[in-house]
């Protein structure tokens, strides 16, 4: 959070309390040295098993979204520590049957749903706010705008949830349209952006046209410079 807000706090202003509350709530797959692979949420296996309706909800999207996957249960042991460890048991339909497969036998694309869809059904949940670098990471160009239907559907996002996320996918430019995409560039090593609609209504004022195509062409930035 910002450290003036930080600072109010430490000092104990009360009228700071809901800021504070807000910037909690946020969920990243970001931390203070970078992107991680992990979330916020901490370790997925954990959280659903302390939340076993949304490992239903996240099977259930699992389907939809043709991984192979036909069911997931969450199992424990306990270590030498005497503390339970949860991992992930994940059953594929094959032509034999049910195969059981575990966590690290998934495809990094199968990892990275998995992983993602518990920190968006608990956004959406709690009407909060995700922060995701690199949504299209790991995933087929096809199944970013699904998550993203996920924020944009009225019935689904019932509580005003948000999603802020970084791509480099230009494809979904024609999904978010100008006003909700930033652009970003480096000058001289510095990084800077700009909203779409901020530029020439020139480039983009034509709503037939196809905003992936105007940024490919260089028109409208952040595009390097090999």
């Amino acid at each position: 959070m910002p450290p003036f807000i930080s600072t109010l706090n430490q000092y104990g202003i009360k009228g700071i309390e809901p800021f504070i509350g807000f910037f909690k709530s946020i969920i990243s797959n970001i931390s203070y040295i970078g992107r991680q692979e992990d979330n916020s949420l901490g370790d997925p296996a954990a959280y659903y098993h302390e939340h076993p309706e949304q490992l239903k909800r996240v099977v259930n999207e699992l389907k939809k979204l043709d991984t192979g996957i036909d069911d997931i249960e969450i199992a424990e042991f306990t270590n030498q520590e005497n503390r339970k460890i949860y991992y992930s048991i994940i059953y594929n339909e094959t032509e034999e049957g049910k195969k059981p497969l575990n966590h690290s036998e998934m495809s990094t694309g199968s990892k990275a749903l998995y992983s993602r869809l518990c920190m968006i059904f608990d956004t959406l949940d709690r009407g909060g706010v995700l922060l995701f670098d690199e949504i299209d990471s790991h995933l087929h160009s096809s199944l970013v705008p699904k998550i993203l239907g996920l924020f944009l559907d009225n019935e689904v996002n019932k509580n005003n949830a948000q999603l802020i996320f970084t791509s480099h996918d230009s494809s979904l430019l024609d999904l978010m349209k100008k006003y909700r995409t930033y652009i970003f560039e480096k000058e001289k090593g510095e990084s800077i952006c700009y909203r779409i609609d901020e530029l020439p209504s020139a480039l983009t004022s034509r709503n037939d046209r196809s905003l992936s195509e105007v940024y490919k062409s260089g028109a409208i930035g952040g595009i390097p410079n090999i």
